[in-house]
């Protein structure tokens, strides 16, 4: 019976003596979005009847930034 005794007390005091490692696992999801921060605009020139025309595009949004072409 001592030795019992003797055996719990060795055994629940290396318990409360020895930390408890838990691993952690942290769940990270990334998530990368481009997103332009300025719209990309580029001239085009066109000949109209012999004069030079040009137009402003937007290459972000694929579509004219002006109404009508502009005599230079």
């Amino acid at each position: 019976m001592k030795k019992i005794m003797i055996m719990l007390a060795l055994i629940t005091s290396t318990n409360i003596i020895t930390p408890v490692l838990a691993n952690e696992t942290e769940v990270t999801t990334d998530i990368y979005v481009t997103m332009p921060c300025q719209d990309k605009l580029v001239w085009k020139y066109k000949d109209i009847n012999g004069r030079l025309h040009r137009r402003l595009w937007n290459q972000t949004l694929n579509k004219w930034v002006g109404d009508h072409w502009i005599p230079c």
